[in-house]
């Protein structure tokens, strides 16, 4: 159950116990069940907020070569920064 006492889907099931073991059992080495809640993010090692890539890291990726231009399976000799690619084969 939720904290609102409502039931979570499978779906949602599946993505907190994902949540629980990549951030906690695998940082501490434990399983959940052996984890104290009043010591976990005590160190805070990084700021800020993290977040579930549904989609995987693949979101990231696509994101960053939105409006780049190349082509598969093509040869080049070098790259300069800047929209022009060298060499094309």
């Amino acid at each position: 159950m939720s904290s609102t006492g409502k039931k979570i889907s499978n779906e949602e099931h599946q993505r907190l116990q994902y949540l629980i073991n990549s951030r906690y059992e695998q940082e501490y080495g434990a399983s959940a069940s052996s984890l104290s809640a009043h010591w976990l993010d005590i160190d805070e090692a990084y700021g800020g907020t993290e977040a579930l890539l549904v989609p995987g890291f693949a979101a990231i990726v696509n994101g960053m070569a939105k409006g780049l231009k190349f082509s598969l399976a093509s040869k080049f000799s070098s790259c300069t920064g800047t929209d022009q690619v060298q060499g094309m084969e």
